[in-house]
């Protein structure tokens, strides 16, 4: 009997794993879009109001149009992008309502996330969120530009730690929220995830600390929304072809 493989044979046999490779392919590049465009609203290069082009996003991500509306479809449902009838994809305008009440939100389910983070974190844990810190200091005093990135994600990183999907899922789309909220309410007077309270909230975690830790989380998320301008007047829009009195 020959031992010879039939090439036709293991063409064939190759071809549903090709498939699911080409698969995997095609939902890496559309979650690395969702990314970059996420990616860009937390750094400001694309700010509230800001038109998506679904053609050039096509061709820029190595996507078909369809793929590419099927990412911004799920960002719709993230409260990240909003459609507007036959004038396409636009990056959110969130209204004075839906700021405060994503703060609020944020408030109640990051209470109970530093609740349970005093529970579960382990010195190894508690290590990891020092040597975060650490790199959050050096980015702001160095003025890295994806300072905001890093500042976000030391609340996903919390939520990582917790080991709850559910909450950690929750705790990513909050936090880019909060980023076009900032974006657009943002004044002079605005500030960020403070390093100096994030190392705070990670002694209280180490110490065990749940009563005091959550009550500096809601100081802290207090202290990012007060510096806000949450008014009617901030939302509207700048007309720069407005008449000058």
């Amino acid at each position: 009997m020959s031992s010879e493989v039939d090439p036709k044979k293991a063409t064939e046999h190759k071809k549903p794993s090709q498939a699911r490779g080409q698969r995997e392919e095609k939902l890496d590049l559309e979650e690395r879009m969702s990314r970059r465009i996420v990616t860009a609203i937390i750094g400001k290069s694309l700010r509230p109001g800001e038109h998506l082009n679904e053609m050039h996003l096509a061709a820029a991500n190595g996507l078909s149009r369809p793929r590419v509306r099927r990412v911004l479809e799920r960002l719709e449902m993230e409260g990240v992008i909003e459609f507007k009838l036959n004038r396409g994809a636009f990056i959110s305008r969130p209204s004075v309502k839906e700021a405060r009440d994503v703060f609020e939100a944020r408030a109640h389910l990051e209470s109970i996330l530093f609740r349970l983070a005093c529970e579960r974190t382990s010195e190894q844990d508690v290590k990891r969120l020092r040597e975060y810190t650490a790199r959050e200091r050096e980015a702001y005093q160095t003025g890295k530009a994806d300072f905001n990135q890093i500042a976000g994600n030391f609340h996903v990183l919390v939520a990582e730690i917790v080991d709850n999907k559910v909450i950690l899922d929750t705790i990513k789309l909050l936090i880019h929220r909060v980023c076009l909220i900032q974006s657009l309410y943002e004044t002079d007077r605005t500030v960020l995830c403070l390093v100096d309270e994030h190392e705070r909230l990670v002694d209280l975690i180490e110490a065990r600390d749940a009563e005091q830790c959550v009550a500096e989380l809601v100081h802290h998320c207090e202290h990012i929304r007060s510096s806000l301008d949450l008014t009617d007047q901030r939302n509207q829009k700048t007309n720069i072809y407005q008449v000058v009195p």
